[in-house]
């Protein structure tokens, strides 16, 4: 009872993923894409982004948003923003608000759809997304996508600086 004799790789979960992923079982294969992701150094991206498109093309929501993270930020794939948009909306739209945070910034790559980076970006700072708050109040300061409005924008800096965000703070 204490081990002896037991295959090490029993007792990983990674193992025990990759037994449900391999039964198309689509939590079982965002679980790998999890596994894989966390490993630090990066160099399991591409697989991560191949369990994770599995799970997503099964419906999965959680591997949609990170199949559109990694499109979002080239990682383990080549940067597709017109992907990762179609790919984050979805959980964007039931309230997630990293994926809200994500598709502002990528319409504010646009200046044609700033105003809609700034709906989301709104989104997302309301529900306490620090980096949208701050990159809320970098459009307000700055007017890009809305008028410039200096109180807007302090008023956001200062909630992101309460979450403990140092870029709220420069």
């Amino acid at each position: 009872q204490d081990g002896d004799g037991v295959d090490a790789k029993l007792d990983s979960p990674e193992y025990w993923y990759r037994q449900a992923a391999g039964q198309g079982n689509r939590d079982g294969m965002f679980h790998v894409g999890r596994v894989l992701s966390s490993k630090p150094g990066g160099e399991n991206a591409n697989e991560a982004f191949y369990w994770y498109t599995l799970a997503a093309k099964a419906d999965h929501i959680g591997a949609k948003l990170q199949v559109g993270l990694a499109l979002a930020e080239g990682r383990g794939v080549p940067e597709d923003l017109p992907e990762a948009v179609h790919c984050l909306t979805p959980s964007a739209e039931i309230g997630d608000p990293t994926a809200q945070r994500w598709l502002g910034v990528i319409y504010l790559k646009d200046k044609r759809k700033a105003s809609t980076a700034i709906k989301w970006l709104r989104k997302a700072a309301v529900q306490g997304e620090s980096a949208a708050q701050v990159v809320l109040a970098d459009c307000y300061m700055h007017g890009v996508g809305t008028l410039k409005d200096r109180d807007k924008a302090v008023y956001w800096y200062k909630r992101a600086c309460k979450k403990g965000n140092p870029a709220a703070a420069e």
